[in-house]
């Protein structure tokens, strides 16, 4: 008579016979008697049931097996696979693999990591410990809220050389919801997975800073800083002086001290929308913001922008070698900032941003060279706190400043002359 299985040797055996890519042996046996359901382990006889289009498969182990009441009871083990929402499911190619593969077993997958940037973005990072004694042919991470995703759900895949340094941003994540994650490798013998890991997204939610004329701001948490998710419009400095508000364009040209402007000159329809333009002068009041925040330097800038992917090298340019022209950096880190509405089209390309950072931004519009209102719908532009006067630049006419364009997916950096009329967004104090 042959001797019965153990319930691990069942598990090897399926594991060996079922697809990699899709099923995991993970769940505990269940007893079933009548309506009742008890958590059991036994040795069973096996079969298979897979329900159609289901996102958890049933597998039956039919055992005659009496208890000490004499009633026959029927097991079953519930295993996850696939765990892919209907949204979240991506047609995949399927591995091209040779007759005779090269290695011997699949990748073997270590040290998962996440860290969660924001309520939408968050970034991952693994290593590979064993090739599987072949190349590498690609890697990356697959996501879902259900567990235990596969690379048919959502993903990033590279394809080639995997490096233990590189890193993985998930980005459009929804804010408070627990997601599941796994990386992956695969070599020409197939797809390797490693150990399943969860996180949950925080609240995007908007605290509720008040300035010296008592407006409200939304703000947003992107990695360790805290901005203001709309744009200033005080018409007084913190400590309550009045901020000039200059409507014709010759005397804002020549204005030596801190101004504001509603674009068009025309606070019913721009205030609540765009907020208020102001000149640096009024920025270098160190003032303008309410208490306890402050006009982001062009550093503080950068921080957003790497804490988007951006690269350090990236954060530190102009966009170009000739200075400073204006032309964006990074990839997409525009299209992370800029609100998902309210942008026109740029030559039959949607302007709108993601906004998967909460940042919110609009185009507010600016003030030009001439004092002339410009660009509203089509570009922002933000002041910072930093002057511009590089040791090769004998003027100080000018500050640093950021810029989205409908028709950018990354960001511009750039020094504009102190009289322009730009946005401003403030930053929490640490």
């Amino acid at each position: 008579m042959e001797a019965r299985k153990s319930v691990s040797e069942f598990i090897i055996i399926l594991n060996e016979k079922l697809n990699p890519d899709s099923i995991l042996l993970t769940g505990s046996f269940v007893l079933y008697r009548a309506n009742e359901i008890k958590t059991g382990v036994y040795d069973c006889l096996l079969s298979t049931l897979f329900k159609v289009n289901q996102t958890v498969f049933i597998l039956y182990i039919y055992g005659q097996m009496k208890n000490r009441t004499g009633f026959f009871l029927l097991s079953i083990f519930v295993i996850g696979i696939s765990g892919c929402t209907k949204e979240d499911q991506i047609p995949s190619k399927k591995d091209e693999q040779t007759k005779d593969p090269i290695a011997d077993h699949l990748p073997v997958i270590t040290d998962t990591h996440i860290n969660i940037l924001n309520p939408v973005t968050a970034i991952a990072g693994f290593d590979i410990s064993d090739d599987g004694g072949a190349p590498i042919l690609e890697h990356g991470v697959c996501w879902s809220t259900l567990r235990y995703p596969t690379t048919n759900c959502q993903k990033i895949l590279e394809n080639g050389e995997f490096s233990k340094n590189q890193i993985y941003y998930l980005t459009g994540l929804k804010s408070s919801t627990t997601y599941f994650i796994r990386a992956f490798a695969a070599n020409d013998l197939g797809t390797g997975y490693g150990d399943q890991q969860s996180f949950t997204t925080p609240d995007l939610n908007y605290d509720s800073p008040s300035d010296i004329d008592g407006n409200l701001y939304k703000t947003v948490q992107i990695g360790s800083q805290v901005w203001m998710a709309e744009n200033l419009k005080t018409t007084r400095y913190n400590d309550g002086t009045v901020i000039p508000e200059i409507q014709d364009n010759s005397v804002w040209l020549t204005l030596l001290i801190g101004g504001r402007r509603w674009y068009g000159n025309d606070a019913t329809t721009y205030k609540d929308l765009y907020g208020a333009m102001y000149n640096w002068n009024a920025v270098n009041t160190k003032k303008l913001c309410p208490a306890g925040w402050h006009v982001p330097s062009d550093d503080e800038w950068k921080k957003l922008e790497i804490e988007l992917g951006m690269t350090p090298e990236e954060a530190d340019s102009w966009g170009s070698d000739e200075f400073p022209m204006l032309i964006s950096r990074g990839t997409d880190q525009g299209t992370q900032l800029k609100a998902t509405s309210g942008w026109t089209n740029w030559e039959g390309k949607d302007g709108n941003g993601t906004n998967t950072s909460g940042f919110s931004a609009l185009p507010g519009g600016d003030t030009g060279w001439f004092g002339e209102f410009d660009l509203a719908g089509q570009c922002g532009t933000w002041w910072s706190s930093t002057e511009f006067n590089p040791a090769n630049w004998n003027e100080t006419s000018s500050a640093i400043a950021r810029a989205l364009g409908s028709g950018d997916e990354g960001v511009i950096r750039a020094a504009y002359y102190k009289h322009t009329g730009f946005s401003v967004r403030c930053l929490r104090d640490q």
